[in-house]
């Protein structure tokens, strides 16, 4: 049952190139009915002989994958204590740099910082263009009000991401 139990919540559901996971939600449509977009005719794919990311494809097409993972965390909201600034390294760098370029996709004028860990000057420019936008003391430094606005933009960003539904049944 723990392997069983283990593979059922370390496994999600994601598009090739993307890290965040895609909303997923089990409906049968007798005993559990949810909102949202509904796939009638699973079960047909599965008597053809469709096992489950097969079924995903034939719906959502070849990029999306089930990923197993035994890193499961929430997303970070804790403040580091101490700013972040070009020179700094570390996860928590890496963090702004990951929250940051997933940003960019919805405004592309901020440019992507590279994740790997390292305060550059990329990433020092990024921040600053993030601080302009978003009414913050455009100093390029990640103190706790920059980070907690990088967050909560991030999570929004992500909850949009989130909208599409696999329903199956």
């Amino acid at each position: 049952m723990e392997k069983l139990t283990a593979e059922l919540f370390n496994t999600y559901v994601r598009r090739s190139g993307d890290q965040e996971p895609y909303y997923t939600e089990y409906c049968d449509g007798k005993t559990v009915t949810c909102p949202g977009m509904k796939q009638w005719g699973t079960v047909d794919r599965a008597k053809e002989g469709k096992n489950a990311l097969q079924i995903l494809r034939y719906y959502y097409g070849s990029r999306v994958e089930l990923v197993t993972t035994n890193n499961i965390a929430a997303i970070p909201s804790s403040y580091p204590g101490s700013p972040l600034r070009r020179g700094s390294t570390g996860t928590n760098v890496r963090i702004i740099q990951r929250q940051l370029s997933r940003i960019a996709k919805d405004y592309p004028f901020f440019g992507k910082p590279t994740v790997n860990g390292v305060f550059d000057e990329m990433t020092e420019n990024v921040v600053k263009k993030f601080q302009k936008q978003f009414g913050l003391t455009a100093d390029s430094v990640v103190g706790k009000s920059t980070w907690f606005k990088i967050s909560y933009v991030y999570c929004n960003k992500c909850k949009k991401k989130f909208r599409p539904r696999l329903s199956f049944y």
